[in-house]
């Protein structure tokens, strides 16, 4: 039987290997959030209410669908 397993072995090496870079890993920075831009489509009101169409689709989905989706 060996002293060490294949899979400890690896784990091991793993943390070395961590270790030994880890002074030398940089953490990126995040880039600071861009103006917010005029763009020449914007998404209209809608002129029902969300919960109009309630027996075949349901409010949430409305409020999904146009406020997330259609504003992307």
């Amino acid at each position: 039987m060996p002293l060490m397993s294949r899979r400890k072995l690896l784990f091991a090496a793993t943390g070395v290997a961590t270790a030994a870079l880890a002074p030398r890993i940089v953490v990126a920075q995040t880039p600071p959030a861009p103006a917010p831009a005029t763009l020449p489509f914007t998404l209209p009101p809608l002129t029902y209410a969300t919960n109009a169409l309630e027996p075949h689709i349901d409010a949430m989905t409305m409020e999904i669908h146009h406020d997330r989706h259609h504003a992307a």
